[in-house]
């Protein structure tokens, strides 16, 4: 599935396997990639933001929560996280980490 546009939910954002959204999404709660999955804007999560194994953000992404990169999975652009960064074998974030919480690479 392709969403041309952005995405503004009161509550969560799940994207399942290969979905694309070719816009920001902004949502209340959590956001959830599923494997290969694909946004090209920025994110903006109340809760937490999980990317599943080759799942990309072509853009920054602020949480207030959690934020787990899957094995493979990419963020091109900053992350601000209210609470942890885990951060996967193989995955890559191409831009800086802020963490209110830990920040671990396994």
């Amino acid at each position: 599935a392709v969403i041309k546009g952005s995405v503004d939910a009161d509550g969560d954002v799940t994207l399942g396997e290969g979905a694309q959204v070719k816009g920001s999404v902004d949502a209340g709660g959590d956001v959830s990639l599923g494997e290969g999955a694909q946004i090209k804007g920025s994110v903006d999560a109340g809760g937490d933001v999980s990317l599943s194994e080759g799942a990309q953000i072509e853009a920054p992404v602020t949480a207030n929560g959690d934020v787990t990169l899957g094995e493979g999975a990419v963020i091109k652009g900053d992350v601000d996280a209210g609470g942890d960064v885990l951060i996967r074998a193989g995955a890559e974030v191409k831009g800086s980490v802020n963490a209110d919480g830990t920040v671990t690479r396994k």
